[in-house]
This record gives structure tokens, sequence and C-alpha cells, in this order.
């Protein structure tokens, strides 16, 4: 107990200035990043403004009702539709919809005035619901491209992505629709085909260690709900997106109807493809995303009269198909690739983006007096335009996230970085994915031969579960006066960045049906959660081959336990039995006037753990 003392109080009163460096570091790192995202954004708006007033920009005083109907589709699908879609990340709501709205809303106004200064027009230049639509399907393109980095880029680094990219669509929009001609009523090439592989680019350069096989990179059910509102949204306004821009009533007329019966098409393949591909049962994610494909697909040529009610199904069946082979087999191998795409936007803008293309390569060769060759050179355009420009976004979005410190975030896939959240932030997410779990790591006195090892051994009986063998998690793991072990969590360790300097040696327990809330409560009572500093999380720890698994483990902040991180106690690699049985003292013998409330731990200074 005096060494315990005497260590507390040297740490409190000296601080290690390596460990404050780290902290004022990050907090400096915030402060740059926080800086840089709201300087230039208001550099941007401030352009923008500047740009309206010097360019002349004015009114219009027309106004179609059916363009009006097809604008406000439109701005849902964009606004609603595609954050709604993106919410599918257990921890990622706020941002997901949240960056939809401010980047698209800022995209809209930087496409109105990249349109008029790559126009031939006059002094003056007039603003319709064309030029509205358009600044949505510039910031459509930029919502694909958000997707593939979905979670690993600071709000900054988006904003200047989004910039790039809209500079980028428009030069592509100038290169593949004016100078070669090609056609493209619903953005198939220009807005999916682009977004997607614009995406992929600046993807590889935010696929490290640190976000692969991360444990926030999940869904949970709640989460997935909402994201399948996104997609029926989407799915039911997709005609009007495809239809807003084509010329005449019969045009639009069948844009309307090739889009819809696309979209069934894609979705009769959906069903049938993903549980083809899943073992016989469907995937919620090919749900989300592939029923969608049939819009993509007849992006390019659906109001084209070539296509055919036969080709809107085959196109659509055909992109559906090829959707969920995609995210059950394209997109591991991207990833082994080193090509993380969140959202798989590969597989739902990119390759049927491209089917859309071939398609209407097909029909134009086989309508009156047009030709397939502009819309060849216009994919292979957009598909190099996208590469070459997504490849060149992502370095420099690399490179002055390296200037504000955003290469220190190890919390990918999270709203705590950027977000204020609410005080059940953990403990909703967390009791979620804990009744998904099937595994609890234990460290302590409850493994197999130690004092408490009763205790679970009753709730195993009780719950169906079986011992799994050992284990190997990223903790730090100490033990107090009484011989109890603590593991404290270091938000570093288990996400890639670094391991723990001693990763701790434990035992896994599986319960095959999960972990249903009455498990859930008695852990919870039996660790004294809510009563303590000590938590409930869900991390990665690794089993006796290697493999990683997600489990339940026990444990409280490092933060919270002074001179821990500055070396105050000897970290352990494993609490073994002859440690215990040497030196623990039950908890209902411990001197209750040297207990803290989170179990046992304790120093002179009577320092708040």
């Amino acid at each position: 107990s005096v060494f315990f003392a005497s260590q507390a109080l040297r740490i409190e009163s000296q601080r290690s200035l390596q460990t404050m460096a780290i902290e004022k570091m990050d907090a400096q790192a915030l402060r740059r990043e926080n800086i840089a995202f709201c300087s230039f954004l208001a550099f941007v708006q401030a352009a923008v403004l500047c740009l309206f007033l010097v360019l002349g920009f004015k009114h219009s005083a027309e106004l179609e009702a059916n363009r009006y109907a097809y604008f406000r589709d439109v701005s849902i699908m964009i606004f609603f539709g595609f954050g709604f879609l993106m919410t599918f990340l257990r921890r990622y709501g706020y941002s997901a919809i949240a960056y939809t709205c401010i980047i698209s809303s800022t995209v809209a106004e930087l496409s109105m005035v990249l349109e008029r200064l790559f126009a031939d027009s006059a002094e003056s230049w007039e603003i319709h619901i064309e030029q509205l639509m358009n600044g949505l399907f510039c910031a459509g393109a930029v919502m694909i491209s958000f997707g593939a980095l979905l979670g690993k880029v600071t709000p900054f680094q988006l904003l200047v992505m989004a910039v790039i990219e809209s500079i980028l669509f428009w030069v592509n929009i100038q290169v593949s629709v004016v100078i070669l001609g090609a056609h493209d009523v619903g953005g198939g090439m220009t807005i999916h085909s682009f977004g997607a592989y614009f995406g992929l680019a600046v993807a590889a350069s935010f696929s490290g260690k640190s976000s692969a096989h991360h444990p926030d990179n999940a869904s949970s059910y709640t989460s997935d709900i909402t994201s399948l509102a996104g997609t029926l949204l989407l799915w039911i306004l997709w005609p009007s997106f495809n239809a807003a821009v084509a010329g005449t009533e019969a045009e639009q007329s069948m844009a309307v109807i090739n889009t819809f019966v696309s979209l069934c098409a894609a979705t009769v393949a959906t069903a049938i493809f993903s549980r083809l591909l899943n073992d016989g049962k469907f995937d919620v994610v090919h749900v989300q995303n592939a029923t969608l494909a049939g819009g993509v697909a007849m992006g390019v040529a659906g109001d084209m009269e070539a296509v055919g009610l036969y080709g809107a199904i085959l196109g659509g069946f055909a992109a559906g198909a090829l959707s969920c082979f995609g995210y059950a087999k394209i997109s591991p191998l991207l990833e082994k690739l080193g090509i993380q795409d969140t959202c798989g936007v590969h597989n739902l803008h990119g390759m049927p983006g491209v089917l859309s293309a071939v398609v209407g390569i097909v029909a134009a060769a086989n309508t009156a007096g047009m030709d397939a060759s502009p819309q060849i050179f216009a994919l292979l355009a957009t598909l190099g335009l996208g590469l070459v420009g997504g490849g060149i976004a992502g370095f420099v979005m690399r490179m002055l996230g390296s200037v504000v410190g955003s290469q220190l975030r190890h919390d990918h896939f999270n709203d705590m970085s950027f977000w204020t959240t609410p005080s059940d932030y953990h403990a909703v997410v967390d009791e979620e994915q804990g009744e998904k779990t099937e595994h609890i790591f234990l460290y302590g006195t409850m493994k197999q031969g130690f004092h408490n090892a009763q205790h679970l051994l009753d709730l195993m009986a009780r719950f169906n579960g079986t011992h799994a063998g050992e284990g190997t998690a990223d903790l730090l793991l100490f033990v107090d006066m009484y011989g109890c072990p603590y593991a404290a969590f270091n938000s570093a360790y288990g996400r890639g960045e670094k391991s723990s300097p001693k990763p701790v040696k434990g035992e896994l327990v599986r319960f095959e049906s999960g972990m249903p809330p009455e498990l859930l409560a008695k852990l919870d009572e039996f660790e004294q959660v809510g009563q303590n500093r000590y938590q409930r999380r869900c991390m990665m720890v690794r089993d006796s081959s290697g493999k990683s698994v997600e489990a339940i483990v026990y444990g409280t902040e490092a933060g919270r336990v002074p001179g821990l991180l500055q070396g105050a106690f000897e970290l352990l690699s494993e609490y073994s039995l002859d440690f215990h049985s040497s030196s623990y003292v039950a908890r209902e013998k411990r001197d209750i006037a040297f207990k803290q409330s989170w179990g046992g731990y304790v120093n002179a200074a009577q320092v708040e753990i």
C-alpha cells in the first residue's frame, strides 16, 4: 500500500511530460483541424458570394411545374436518401447525415459558379431550376465518393475533396458531354462512374492499418434499419433523378418508365443472388444497395427508345446481380489490394455505372443519327479523370491532414471526435452490439480455477456458454493492493495503430446464441458497471489461432487511473493462478475504509479513479 501511495503522489506532483505532450498534441490537432475546416469553408462561401456578384448572376423568371417536381425529388434523394443510406455504421450516424447536408450544400453553391465559368455565356447569367439540379448532381457525385471514405477522413479533408472533385466534375462534363457529345441523361457515367472511381482512388490513400478491421466499422440492427429507410427513398425517387433533365415530355416519360422497370428487375435479382451468394440467407447490405443498381443502369440511356422495356429489365437484373457479386467477391479482393471501400460504392455506382455506359453504347449504335464512339470515348475519359483526379486529391488531402495533425486519429467510424454526443451514446450502441457478440474475454478472477469462476460457470450453464480456449487482448493489466486485477482501455490499442506493450493473455467463453440482455445485466451487476468507473466494451481479441474475434471486455479508461500511463504500475501480461492464490483478497473481506467506488483501488493521496 505504501508503494501505491508513494507512486501515485509522485506522479500526481510531477506529471509525466511525455503524456502531457501527447494529450496537448491531440488537443492541438483538433484545434488545428477546427480552424482549418472553418476557415476554408468560410473562404469557399466568400468566394462564391464574390463570384455571384462579379459574374452577374440573376434570377430566372421561368419555372416549369414538372421541373420543380423533379428538383424536389432530386433534393430529397441527395440530402435525405444519401444521408440515411450511409447511417449503417453504428457509431457514425451524426456524421453521415450532417456531413451529407453540409458538403452537399457547399457543393451545390460552388457548382453554380463552376458551371458559369465553363459556359460560353454573355455578361449576365440566369439561374434556372436546371442550374440548381446540376448543383445537386455535382453533390451526388461527391456523396458517392464520400461513401468510399465514410468514417476515415476529417471534416476538413472531406471539404478539400469536395472542392477538388467539384472542379473535376465540371471538367469531365465539358470533355464528355460538350466536346465529345456523349449522351448521359441521368449521369450514369459523369455522376455514378466518375464519383465511384474518384472515391476509390482517394480511398487508396486512406486504407491503412488504423481503419482496416476496425471494430467500429460495423452496423447494428437499428443502424441497418435507418439505412434501409434511405434505400427506400432513393428507390422511390430514382425515376425522377434519371428524368430530371431529359428533353421532351416523351423522353421524360420513357426515362421514368424504364428506370422503374429496371429498379424492379434489380430488386428481383438481389433477392435471388443475395441468397445464392450468402449461404441461403438474405444479406441486408445487398438489399440496401443492390436493389438501387437498376436506377444506375438506366443512368446513361434511360430516355432512349432503343433501350426498350426488355432492355430495362435485362439491364436492371444484370446490375442487381453484378452489385451482389461485387459485395460478396470483389470488395474483399479490393481490401486485399489496399482499397477499403466503406459503403461499397464500387458495387452500387462503379460497376453498374460502367454497365450503364455499355447500355448507352448499344443504344446509340441502334439509334438513327447517333454514333457509339462518343459514348466509348466519354467512358474512357470519365474513368481516367476519376482515377487520376482521385489519386491527386487523396495525396493532397493526406498531405494537408498531416499539417493539421489528422494522422493522429485512431477513432475512425466514430462520431466522438467531432461531435458532442449524448450521455447514452456508448450505452445504446454497446448494448445493441453486446447482444450480437458471442464471446467474452476473461483476464481475471472469473477464469477457470480462480475465486469467481463459479459465478461464470453458473451463467454458462444457464445461457449455453462454452469455454473457447485462450485469447489475447491489447489491454493494460495491473493489480491493486488486494491482488485484484484490473484492465484499462487505451483507445489506440486494438485498433491497428499500435499494440499494447504487454498483450494480455486470458480465456474466451462463447455463448452460442449471443448475449441476451439478462446475461449482460448479470455480468454488469457483477462488474459493478454504473456504480464505478468500469465499462463494458466490444473489442477485437485474438484467439489461440491468431484469428481476431469480437468479444465483450470489462475495464476502465487508462486515463482515469492516475499514473498508469506514466509507468506507476507494473503491467502484467497475465494474471496467474499462483499470484492470485497468494495475494488475492475477496471483495467481501476488504477493508471498507480503503475501498473506492469502482472496486478496490486506493492510494493514500485519495486520488479519484
